[in-house]
């Protein structure tokens, strides 16, 4: 007999593949449709497992090496004291912001009490943990399980019962049409080889006229970004993204949202957008 408390934690995913129900059995989550099977590691569905070595996508391969090296020991340093400041003095400038203060402007952000919540791209859950609550769920997703991992410790020491986590693309997100009433993209928009396919997924599983919020990158004048080397190293490497404020607005436009109050964070952009309804 499926014992009925995992069975409902995994209740809410669908196959990322078909988008058909999965069948909860101990240690994987089964699909009938396409007969793919999904292992659920230390609590954690991995929808990326069975297909991550026929995606040519190179930021899955890269996530996938270092899952069993930098990412294990990067994931406790993550929401130390040196990482975030390194990162934002880096790329968007000294004063720009701090993780305390894209913290409190995301929880601002979020403007349903219940309901549920994507974290695209979450991490250690570094913001899922911060707007969960009793009456709002949240499930964060990433590419990479050492990640996850080190969310998942937070998760339990910290009693965050109403965040759960999984692995998989945000390209192919393991939930039905309109599950989500709130999304966050932070940090990470930037990073994704399509942008418009992967905001046309998280609308997918938005409902119609709720929000999307995040932090992304651009190309100003603060940090290293405003010198031209930088910038071209960065294009050249093709593993970080610098956008400006009309190709942003393309993008969402595209995938079905409008951008509203881009605000200017160093060479970053606070983004929200709402997903329009036809």
């Amino acid at each position: 007999m499926i014992d009925p408390i995992p069975a409902k934690k995994f209740a809410s995913y669908v196959c990322p593949t078909c988008k058909g129900p999965l069948e909860f059995q101990p240690g994987a989550l089964c699909c009938a449709a396409c007969s793919r099977s999904y292992p659920i590691a230390d609590g954690i569905p991995d929808f990326l497992a069975p297909v991550v070595d026929d995606i040519p996508d190179p930021l899955v391969q890269r996530m996938d090496r270092a899952d069993h090296g930098a990412l294990k020991w990067m994931s406790g340093l993550y929401e130390g004291r040196f990482w975030y400041p390194l990162v934002i003095r880096i790329y968007l400038g000294n004063n720009s912001t701090s993780l305390a203060d894209l913290i409190r402007r995301i929880q601002a952000a979020v403007n349903v009490e219940q309901g549920v919540v994507l974290d695209a791209a979450c991490g250690t859950a570094t913001f899922s943990r911060r707007v969960a609550s009793p009456t709002r769920r949240v499930y964060g997703i990433d590419l990479s399980m050492a990640m996850l991992r080190r969310g998942a410790e937070y998760v339990q020491s910290e009693g965050a019962t109403t965040v759960h986590l999984a692995r998989t693309r945000v390209e192919s997100l393991p939930f039905p049409q309109g599950f989500f009433d709130f999304a966050i993209c932070s940090g990470a928009l930037h990073l994704f080889p399509d942008t418009t396919a992967a905001l046309r997924e998280i609308g997918r599983t938005l409902k119609p006229g709720r929000r999307l919020v995040g932090l992304t990158f651009t190309a100003g004048k603060q940090g290293l970004v405003r010198y031209a080397w930088f910038r071209k190293r960065m294009k050249q490497r093709g593993t970080i993204r610098l956008f400006q404020i009309s190709e942003l607005e393309s993008h969402f436009h595209q995938a079905g949202f409008e951008l509203l109050e881009p605000l200017m964070l160093g060479s970053g952009v606070f983004f929200t957008a709402e997903k329009r309804d036809s």
